[in-house]
């Protein structure tokens, strides 16, 4: 049996004994994997909540700039309406039209302000993976000096509470 949790991977070594790897991530290829996709590298750190919560934000981020996008086209739109429709002899037609064109250049702005939203979280996201490999690879410094000894590290049936379980035990 293989399980993997984060950086550590515990592997079944005979009937009832577990022995626990650290194989570290580097701080590079979490942030290459979360530069491909929000999350991925908070992912391969074992955080797999962080990773929601980017997905979340980049994706609702996403979704306001798809909004904010189809607001310019209607604004647009209704501009060129507005032209074909009217002549500028008519009465508030460049008055009209002036508040179209205001409109548009709300929109396009309301538009760019979620391209920006994406743009810094997507480059906080990718920070955040780094962070979270530093803190993995920082926590797991006893656990490295204990790789040098593979029955350093064991998970042996035991009682836990009232129920049968395992017990963690760590030699040093």
């Amino acid at each position: 049996a293989f399980v993997r949790r984060g950086s550590i991977r515990f592997t079944e070594t005979g009937p009832g004994v577990v022995a626990a790897n650290y194989r570290p991530t580097g701080v590079g290829q979490s942030m290459l994997l979360s530069a491909l996709w929000p999350g991925l590298g908070q992912v391969r750190q074992g955080s797999v909540g962080r990773a929601r919560i980017w997905n979340g934000l980049l994706l609702g981020t996403a979704y306001f700039w798809a909004q904010a996008q189809r607001q310019v086209y209607k604004a647009e739109s209704s501009v060129k309406y507005h032209e074909k429709t009217s002549s500028p002899s008519d009465a508030n037609y460049y008055e009209t039209l002036a508040g179209l064109e205001a409109d548009v250049d709300e929109q396009k702005a309301v538009a760019r302000t979620a391209a920006y939203m994406a743009l810094g979280l997507w480059v906080y996201n990718i920070a955040d993976a780094a962070f979270v490999t530093r803190r993995a690879t920082a926590d797991s410094g006893d656990m490295v000096r204990n790789d040098e000894e593979p029955s350093s590290w064991s998970l042996t049936p035991g009682l836990v509470g009232q129920n049968a379980g395992l017990v963690f035990d760590l030699k040093f």
